[in-house]
Protein backbone atom coordinates (compact mmCIF):
# COMPACT_ATOMS: atom_id res chain seq x y z
CA UNK A 1 0.00 0.00 0.00
CA UNK A 2 1.27 3.49 -0.91
CA UNK A 3 0.42 6.86 0.62
CA UNK A 4 -1.38 8.95 -2.00
CA UNK A 5 0.03 12.17 -0.58
CA UNK A 6 3.79 11.55 -0.13
CA UNK A 7 3.93 8.26 -2.12
CA UNK A 8 5.74 6.30 0.60
CA UNK A 9 5.28 2.55 1.08
CA UNK A 10 2.98 1.68 3.98
CA UNK A 11 2.12 -1.41 5.95
CA UNK A 12 -0.88 -3.22 4.48
CA UNK A 13 -3.20 -2.38 7.37
CA UNK A 14 -1.78 1.08 8.19
CA UNK A 15 -4.29 3.60 9.48
CA UNK A 16 -2.12 6.64 8.80
CA UNK A 17 1.10 7.45 6.98
CA UNK A 18 3.98 7.49 9.46
CA UNK A 19 5.94 9.73 7.07
CA UNK A 20 3.52 12.61 6.43
CA UNK A 21 0.79 11.88 8.99
CA UNK A 22 -2.07 11.55 6.51
CA UNK A 23 -4.97 9.40 7.64
CA UNK A 24 -5.51 6.58 5.16
CA UNK A 25 -9.30 6.62 5.53
CA UNK A 26 -9.32 10.35 4.77
CA UNK A 27 -7.11 9.74 1.73
CA UNK A 28 -9.71 7.43 0.26
CA UNK A 29 -12.43 9.98 0.90
CA UNK A 30 -10.33 12.81 -0.54
CA UNK A 31 -9.51 10.79 -3.65
CA UNK A 32 -13.19 10.06 -4.18
CA UNK A 33 -13.97 13.76 -4.13
CA UNK A 34 -10.86 14.71 -6.19
CA UNK A 35 -9.45 16.83 -3.37
CA UNK A 36 -6.21 14.95 -2.83
CA UNK A 37 -3.94 17.41 -4.64
CA UNK A 38 -5.79 20.47 -3.37
CA UNK A 39 -3.45 22.25 -0.93
CA UNK A 40 -6.46 24.07 0.54
CA UNK A 41 -8.05 20.83 1.76
CA UNK A 42 -7.08 19.25 5.07
CA UNK A 43 -7.11 15.47 5.08
CA UNK A 44 -8.05 15.57 8.76
CA UNK A 45 -11.40 17.01 7.78
CA UNK A 46 -12.11 19.40 10.64
CA UNK A 47 -15.47 21.14 10.54
CA UNK A 48 -14.55 24.74 11.28
CA UNK A 49 -18.20 25.73 11.05
CA UNK A 50 -18.71 23.69 14.23
CA UNK A 51 -15.55 24.34 16.29
CA UNK A 52 -17.03 22.59 19.32
CA UNK A 53 -16.41 19.28 17.52
CA UNK A 54 -12.72 19.86 16.81
CA UNK A 55 -11.47 18.78 20.25
CA UNK A 56 -13.22 15.41 20.01
CA UNK A 57 -11.71 14.84 16.56
CA UNK A 58 -8.24 15.63 17.88
CA UNK A 59 -8.62 13.03 20.64
CA UNK A 60 -9.83 10.50 18.06
CA UNK A 61 -6.85 11.17 15.80
CA UNK A 62 -4.44 10.97 18.74
CA UNK A 63 -5.62 7.44 19.51
CA UNK A 64 -5.21 6.42 15.86
CA UNK A 65 -1.66 7.81 15.77
CA UNK A 66 -0.84 6.14 19.09
CA UNK A 67 -2.07 2.76 17.88
CA UNK A 68 -0.05 3.02 14.67
CA UNK A 69 3.06 4.07 16.58
CA UNK A 70 2.74 1.10 18.92
CA UNK A 71 2.59 -1.27 15.96
CA UNK A 72 5.39 0.23 13.85
CA UNK A 73 7.84 1.61 16.41
CA UNK A 74 7.27 -0.72 19.35
CA UNK A 75 6.14 -3.90 17.56
CA UNK A 76 3.20 -4.16 19.98
CA UNK A 77 0.50 -6.61 18.95
CA UNK A 78 -1.74 -6.28 21.99
CA UNK A 79 -2.39 -2.63 22.75
CA UNK A 80 -5.01 -3.19 25.48
CA UNK A 81 -2.60 -2.46 28.34
CA UNK A 82 -1.60 0.85 26.79
CA UNK A 83 -5.19 1.96 26.32
CA UNK A 84 -6.00 0.89 29.87
CA UNK A 85 -3.26 3.26 31.09
CA UNK A 86 -4.68 5.98 28.85
CA UNK A 87 -8.13 5.57 30.37
CA UNK A 88 -7.06 5.16 34.00
CA UNK A 89 -4.22 7.69 34.20
CA UNK A 90 -4.36 11.46 34.34
CA UNK A 91 -3.06 11.66 30.78
CA UNK A 92 -6.54 11.67 29.24
CA UNK A 93 -7.19 14.91 31.12
CA UNK A 94 -3.90 16.31 29.85
CA UNK A 95 -4.91 15.33 26.34
CA UNK A 96 -8.24 17.11 26.70
CA UNK A 97 -6.45 20.30 27.78
CA UNK A 98 -4.00 20.01 24.89
CA UNK A 99 -6.85 19.37 22.47
CA UNK A 100 -8.60 22.51 23.71
CA UNK A 101 -5.47 24.59 23.12
CA UNK A 102 -4.88 22.98 19.73
CA UNK A 103 -8.48 23.68 18.71
CA UNK A 104 -7.97 27.39 19.37
CA UNK A 105 -4.69 27.42 17.44
CA UNK A 106 -6.29 25.53 14.55
CA UNK A 107 -9.12 28.01 14.28
CA UNK A 108 -6.66 30.90 14.19
CA UNK A 109 -4.56 29.08 11.57
CA UNK A 110 -7.65 28.31 9.50
CA UNK A 111 -8.99 31.86 9.50
CA UNK A 112 -5.56 33.43 8.92
CA UNK A 113 -5.27 31.34 5.77
CA UNK A 114 -8.79 32.14 4.67
CA UNK A 115 -9.59 28.45 4.73
CA UNK A 116 -6.97 27.79 2.04
CA UNK A 117 -4.13 26.31 4.10
CA UNK A 118 -5.06 22.66 4.58
CA UNK A 119 -1.49 21.40 4.33
CA UNK A 120 -0.32 23.74 7.09
CA UNK A 121 -3.18 22.52 9.27
CA UNK A 122 -2.28 18.88 8.62
CA UNK A 123 1.41 19.47 9.45
CA UNK A 124 0.50 21.26 12.67
CA UNK A 125 -1.90 18.52 13.80
CA UNK A 126 0.43 15.62 13.05
CA UNK A 127 3.44 17.25 14.70
CA UNK A 128 1.50 18.03 17.88
CA UNK A 129 -0.23 14.66 18.19
CA UNK A 130 2.93 12.72 17.32
CA UNK A 131 4.74 14.57 20.10
CA UNK A 132 1.92 13.90 22.56
CA UNK A 133 2.03 10.19 21.76
CA UNK A 134 5.76 10.14 22.55
CA UNK A 135 5.10 12.01 25.77
CA UNK A 136 2.42 9.50 26.79
CA UNK A 137 4.65 6.49 26.10
CA UNK A 138 7.66 7.94 27.92
CA UNK A 139 5.92 9.42 30.95
CA UNK A 140 3.12 6.91 31.51
CA UNK A 141 4.11 3.62 29.85
CA UNK A 142 7.77 3.21 30.80
CA UNK A 143 7.29 -0.27 32.27
CA UNK A 144 5.49 -1.48 29.13
CA UNK A 145 7.82 0.11 26.61
CA UNK A 146 10.78 -1.81 28.04
CA UNK A 147 13.46 0.36 26.46
CA UNK A 148 14.08 3.56 28.38
CA UNK A 149 13.48 6.61 26.25
CA UNK A 150 15.22 9.91 26.96
CA UNK A 151 13.33 13.12 27.64
CA UNK A 152 15.40 14.58 24.82
CA UNK A 153 12.91 13.03 22.42
CA UNK A 154 11.00 16.24 23.10
CA UNK A 155 14.00 18.51 22.52
CA UNK A 156 14.84 20.42 19.36
CA UNK A 157 11.18 20.49 18.25
CA UNK A 158 11.34 24.05 17.01
CA UNK A 159 14.92 23.88 15.77
CA UNK A 160 16.08 24.10 12.19
CA UNK A 161 19.27 22.84 10.62
CA UNK A 162 21.22 26.03 11.27
CA UNK A 163 20.44 26.00 14.98
CA UNK A 164 21.00 22.33 15.77
CA UNK A 165 24.21 20.99 17.26
CA UNK A 166 23.90 17.64 15.52
CA UNK A 167 26.48 15.82 17.61
CA UNK A 168 24.83 16.95 20.84
CA UNK A 169 21.44 15.87 19.51
CA UNK A 170 22.74 12.39 18.65
CA UNK A 171 24.48 11.85 21.98
CA UNK A 172 21.46 13.01 23.98
CA UNK A 173 19.00 10.89 22.01
CA UNK A 174 21.02 7.67 22.14
CA UNK A 175 22.30 7.97 25.74
CA UNK A 176 25.51 6.31 24.63
CA UNK A 177 27.13 6.47 28.04
CA UNK A 178 24.72 3.72 29.16
CA UNK A 179 25.89 1.12 26.63
CA UNK A 180 28.98 -1.03 26.29
CA UNK A 181 29.98 -0.46 22.66
CA UNK A 182 32.97 1.75 22.02
CA UNK A 183 31.82 5.08 20.63
CA UNK A 184 34.06 7.69 19.05
CA UNK A 185 33.27 11.36 18.50
CA UNK A 186 36.84 12.69 18.60
CA UNK A 187 38.43 11.35 15.43
CA UNK A 188 41.76 13.07 15.97
CA UNK A 189 42.38 10.89 19.03
CA UNK A 190 40.59 7.79 17.70
CA UNK A 191 43.11 4.99 17.02
CA UNK A 192 44.11 5.36 13.37
CA UNK A 193 43.79 1.63 12.62
CA UNK A 194 40.18 1.58 13.82
CA UNK A 195 39.28 4.68 11.82
CA UNK A 196 40.93 3.16 8.78
CA UNK A 197 39.05 -0.12 9.23
CA UNK A 198 35.72 1.68 9.51
CA UNK A 199 36.52 3.75 6.42
CA UNK A 200 37.40 0.65 4.42
CA UNK A 201 34.52 -1.46 5.71
CA UNK A 202 31.36 0.63 5.86
CA UNK A 203 31.95 4.36 6.28
CA UNK A 204 31.91 5.92 2.81
CA UNK A 205 30.78 9.55 3.23
CA UNK A 206 30.83 12.27 0.59
CA UNK A 207 33.89 14.46 0.11
CA UNK A 208 32.76 17.28 2.43
CA UNK A 209 30.44 15.19 4.60
CA UNK A 210 31.08 15.70 8.32
CA UNK A 211 31.32 12.55 10.46
CA UNK A 212 29.63 12.94 13.84
CA UNK A 213 29.92 9.54 15.51
CA UNK A 214 31.38 6.08 14.94
CA UNK A 215 30.26 3.07 16.99
CA UNK A 216 32.41 -0.06 17.02
CA UNK A 217 30.20 -3.15 17.37
CA UNK A 218 32.91 -5.78 16.95
CA UNK A 219 33.75 -8.18 19.76
CA UNK A 220 37.49 -7.52 19.67
CA UNK A 221 37.42 -3.82 18.83
CA UNK A 222 38.56 -3.80 15.21
CA UNK A 223 35.81 -1.38 14.12
CA UNK A 224 35.25 -3.35 10.92
CA UNK A 225 31.58 -3.66 11.87
CA UNK A 226 29.32 -1.08 13.45
CA UNK A 227 27.70 2.14 12.38
CA UNK A 228 28.44 5.80 11.83
CA UNK A 229 26.25 8.87 11.81
CA UNK A 230 27.21 11.83 9.66
CA UNK A 231 25.52 15.14 8.99
CA UNK A 232 23.78 13.53 6.00
CA UNK A 233 23.11 9.90 6.79
CA UNK A 234 23.59 6.57 8.54
CA UNK A 235 26.31 4.09 7.46
CA UNK A 236 26.56 0.59 8.88
CA UNK A 237 27.75 -2.99 8.53
CA UNK A 238 26.41 -6.00 10.40
CA UNK A 239 28.14 -9.36 10.81
CA UNK A 240 28.24 -11.34 7.53
CA UNK A 241 26.26 -8.57 5.81
CA UNK A 242 27.36 -6.02 3.17
CA UNK A 243 27.91 -2.40 4.06
CA UNK A 244 24.79 -0.24 3.74
CA UNK A 245 23.83 3.38 4.09
CA UNK A 246 20.81 5.64 3.95
CA UNK A 247 20.68 9.43 3.76
CA UNK A 248 18.27 11.05 6.20
CA UNK A 249 16.43 12.83 3.39
CA UNK A 250 15.81 9.47 1.68
CA UNK A 251 14.22 7.75 4.67
CA UNK A 252 10.81 6.46 3.62
CA UNK A 253 9.88 3.67 6.02
CA UNK A 254 10.95 3.12 9.62
CA UNK A 255 9.73 0.37 11.90
CA UNK A 256 10.98 -2.12 14.48
CA UNK A 257 10.71 -5.78 13.54
CA UNK A 258 12.05 -8.66 15.64
CA UNK A 259 14.64 -6.55 17.47
CA UNK A 260 15.84 -4.91 14.25
CA UNK A 261 15.15 -1.52 12.69
CA UNK A 262 13.64 -1.86 9.24
CA UNK A 263 14.95 1.16 7.34
CA UNK A 264 13.66 1.34 3.77
CA UNK A 265 13.63 -2.46 3.68
CA UNK A 266 17.20 -2.73 5.03
CA UNK A 267 17.80 -4.13 8.50
CA UNK A 268 19.96 -2.40 11.07
CA UNK A 269 20.61 -3.07 14.76
CA UNK A 270 21.85 -0.17 16.89
CA UNK A 271 22.61 -2.43 19.83
CA UNK A 272 20.85 -3.78 22.89
CA UNK A 273 18.39 -1.30 24.34
CA UNK A 274 19.05 1.27 21.64
CA UNK A 275 16.90 0.51 18.60
CA UNK A 276 13.89 2.54 19.69
CA UNK A 277 16.12 5.49 20.56
CA UNK A 278 17.80 5.22 17.16
CA UNK A 279 14.46 5.07 15.38
CA UNK A 280 13.33 8.25 17.16
CA UNK A 281 16.63 9.90 16.32
CA UNK A 282 16.40 9.01 12.62
CA UNK A 283 12.88 10.43 12.48
CA UNK A 284 14.16 13.64 14.03
CA UNK A 285 17.14 13.89 11.65
CA UNK A 286 14.85 13.29 8.69
CA UNK A 287 12.54 16.09 9.83
CA UNK A 288 15.50 18.47 10.15
CA UNK A 289 16.58 17.66 6.61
Amino acid sequence: MICNVCHKDLMTDAKFCSNCGTLIARQAEAAATEQLDDKASSVYGFDFDHPDKIEGKLVEYFLIILEEKLRTEHAVKNIDDYFRIYVESSFNKELELNAADMSKELQVLYHEGGGENGQAIDAFVFKKLDGLSDYFLIKYCGDLVGEELPDDVFSFDESNMEEVNWQELILRFLQLDKNDEKVYTDFVNMPFTKLQNASQSFLFPGKEEKILLICDQTVFGSCKEGYALTENGLYWKAHFEPARHCLYKNIETLSIENEWINLNGMFFNAGEGRNLKMLKLLKKLKSLK
